[in-house]
């Protein structure tokens, strides 16, 4: 499908020249975008690729790297692509922050509200960008919101239930057990949190303003920290990335319990 063809079907956000006027002000959004393989950047203005686990690796041109300045790149098997995201809380200072996959990226169209994501092929993902190739309508939406999140996915079952399926059990019943010694007054709220809700923001992908971005990093890596000191990860390729997926759970809690005025979006899944 063209681009033509998309922008019919579903049309972009629209806004007010009122609406325009007052977002002038607001700061230009840049969107990081965490890799591990060295793929072409997709063509978009506000986006900046960011090498993860770089520390162990050979560095890629004209990617961001995340072993300089303050950085954890060294616990990239355990922390997956968190690592870069504390490269971009620690040496950023851009007002407005995203923060996507190299396989995942907000549409600036809104398809159905059926659909969380769309799988598509690179070449349709950028088309599907290039509708919005400097990220305006998302710039637009932060100065009115708080936060831009991925529309939910159902999960069939609660968070804790599935992340068990999933991953290993005893590493959640540990981080459980961390939560309520490190956050001993959110705990009892996170457990029925995580017990009862049934759908979950994925991958941890989000724009945001830079307060909330910092309230959350200051809140998530202290605790990611203390809980690397109380579980072994796992040997295992996949499974070793345990507090990466915790981060994803946690941010989920995170959002849900800080009253942020919320834009839901679908994603793109390059496949």
């Amino acid at each position: 499908m063209g681009r033509a063809a998309l922008t019919s079907q579903f049309p972009p956000l629209s806004y007010s020249p009122e609406a325009f006027a007052a977002a002038k002000e607001f700061p230009m959004l840049q969107s990081y975008v965490a890799c591990h393989v060295p793929l072409p950047p997709l063509n978009l203005s506000y986006t900046a690729q960011i090498q993860t686990g770089a520390g162990s690796k050979q560095h890629w041109d004209n990617f961001l790297h995340d072993d300089s300045g303050d950085n954890i790149t060294g616990k990239n098997r355990y922390f997956g692509e968190h690592t870069g995201l504390y490269w971009v809380w620690k040496n950023t200072q851009v007002e407005a922050v995203g923060w996507c996959h190299y396989r995942r990226y907000f549409s600036p169209i809104l398809f159905p509200e059926s659909q969380y994501m769309v799988e598509v092929t690179r070449d349709s993902a950028q088309t599907i960008l290039s509708v919005d190739p400097a990220g305006t309508i998302f710039n637009y939406e932060l100065a009115f919101s708080d936060i831009i999140l991925p529309r939910h996915i159902q999960l069939g079952g609660s968070i804790a239930a599935q992340y068990c399926r999933f991953h290993r059990q005893e590493d959640w019943l540990e981080m459980m057990r961390a939560l309520y010694d490190f956050y001993p007054d959110e705990a009892p709220a996170i457990q029925k949190f995580f017990d009862t809700q049934a759908s979950i923001h994925p991958a941890c992908l989000f724009m945001t303003k830079r307060p909330h971005f910092e309230a959350f990093c200051e809140w998530l890596f202290p605790f990611l920290f203390h809980l690397e000191m109380r579980i072994v990860p796992s040997e295992d390729d996949y499974q070793c990335r345990v507090f990466s997926y915790q981060a994803e759970r946690l941010f989920n809690w995170w959002v849900a319990s800080r009253g942020l005025q919320v834009v839901y979006r679908p994603h793109l899944m390059i496949a």
